[in-house]
């Protein structure tokens, strides 16, 4: 399978190679692989290094990219591995995951039956819908209060 991650790059001698959103593109249309990189220039795991882990997380995940390299623990445009950064990036990557989930619509996830039979005034603490819900309803970060 080609890949066409490296195909062209912005400094590339070849006139006609196509640019990064063009290789995009082309790897939906055919089918193939388009992977991308999520790294950042911080010497240490730090503000700099939280904020270009999700900017350049962000475009790697708007582009579709299929795979991410150096997605968790990198710093210094991947020539350091640090544990520390691997515990915020896959904290970062966890949070995208589920901001990306679809959302549920549907007539139960919406609870309009658990909205009707809770009487005005009343609290939706012991309804049933509630119960069956409250473990699961919110994203708990592994790292973030």
């Amino acid at each position: 399978m080609k890949n066409l991650a490296h195909s062209a790059s912005l400094d590339s001698e070849d006139k006609d190679a196509p640019s990064k959103p063009g290789i995009k593109h082309l790897a939906r249309r055919y089918g193939l692989r388009y992977q991308s990189s999520n790294s950042n220039a911080s010497n240490a795991v730090d503000l700099q290094a939280a904020y270009e882990t999700v900017n350049a997380t962000w475009g790697a995940i708007l582009c579709c990219a299929n795979l991410i390299y150096h997605a968790a623990g990198w710093l210094e445009a991947a020539l350091t591995a640090s544990y520390k950064k691997l515990i915020l990036d896959v904290e970062i990557l966890q949070n995208m995951m589920e901001i990306l989930q679809p959302l549920d619509c549907s007539e139960e996830a919406l609870g309009f039956a658990a909205m009707a039979s809770v009487p005005s005034g009343g609290h939706f603490f012991g309804a049933e819908h509630t119960m069956a819900r409250y473990e699961s309803a919110f994203y708990r970060p592994i790292l973030s209060d």
